[in-house]
This record gives C-alpha cells, structure tokens and sequence, in this order.
C-alpha cells in the first residue's frame, strides 16, 4: 500500500524508460480497485503523467472500512482496527494527498458497488476539483457494481471502454 506500491511500481516504469520503450510525454496511468487507489496515490505525489483514469478505488480508507462489504478488509491488510490508529489509515489514504494532483483525472465508479462505495470516488473527484490544479472529471454508473469492467451491462461496458479511450486520446495522443 502507499510508497511501498508505487515504488515497486516505479522500479518495473523505470525499466522500461531505461530501455527507450517508453514515449515520456505521452504517459499515463490508470487502475481499477486496488489499481484505482494506486493511481490516485500515484498522481498525487508524482507529476510526469499526461493523464490519468481511477476507477472504482480506495481513495479513503477510513470511511471504506465502514461501507466494504468486506468487513475485515482493514484489519487483514493492515493489521488494525480503525478506531485503534485511524491516522495510519489517514496517512496511507489518496484522499489525504488529492489535493496535489495535478494531473488530469477522471473517475469512473458505479453506483450498486458494494466493495468499494460510491462514495470513495464522489469523495476523490470533490477534493481534486476544489484544489483546481488539474481537470478532474466524475463518472457513474447506475445499477453497476465492482464488476461493470468484466460483467456490467453491455452497453455500459462499451460506453466505459470508449470513454477510456477518448480521455486518454484527449489527454494523451500525439497531435
């Protein structure tokens, strides 16, 4: 979770940029769950990406311990209760740091996700746009849950893939 992640992360990036197989600027990064909260981490402490696309991520973990339908999820991971250390939880939470994304961002959740509630996304999107250093846009998805990417409605699913693809083209893509 957290720096450890993203620094496992950086090292396998790095690889690749040492190699020349990575176009530096046009970069960006993007995750689903655990990769949305990755992303969000990322983004926040990390300015190089052209662009990036959360979906469906932990972005505070002090108010998804109380919505997951994984109730032990917190205390397995990180080996706590909430009301024990909920500064732990705080500090390893991209919400903490939204407020330094300056990349653009958008934000896909769906609104039957009992895993990871809607809220975390809604809560991510509100505090990227009041900071206002970066374009953050927010997506949802009515009668969708954590699966919409793999067993969502068909045409919810092509919508999300043409919407990943236009924001990435927008953001991304060489003129």
């Amino acid at each position: 979770w957290g720096d450890r992640a993203m620094g496992d992360i950086f090292a396998g990036l790095d690889k690749f940029l040492a190699l020349g197989l990575v176009d530096t600027s046009r970069m960006g990064v993007m995750g689903g769950s655990y990769g949305g909260y990755m992303t969000a981490w990322i983004v926040a402490r990390d300015h190089r990406f052209k662009a990036a696309l959360a979906e469906r991520g932990v972005y505070n973990l002090i108010s998804f311990t109380g919505t997951t339908d994984i109730p032990t999820f917190i205390a397995d991971e990180f080996g706590l209760e909430l009301p024990d250390d909920p500064a732990t939880l705080w500090e390893h939470s991209p919400l903490a740091y939204a407020h330094q994304i300056q990349t653009p961002l958008l934000v896909i959740h769906s609104e039957n996700d009992f895993r990871v509630a809607i809220s975390e996304g809604e809560q991510l999107f509100a505090a990227v746009r009041r900071a206002a250093k970066a374009p953050v846009e927010f997506v949802r998805y009515p009668r969708e849950g954590h699966e919409l990417s793999r067993a969502g409605e068909p045409e919810h699913r092509i919508e999300r893939l043409n919407r990943i693809v236009a924001w990435f083209d927008r953001w991304v893509k060489d003129e």
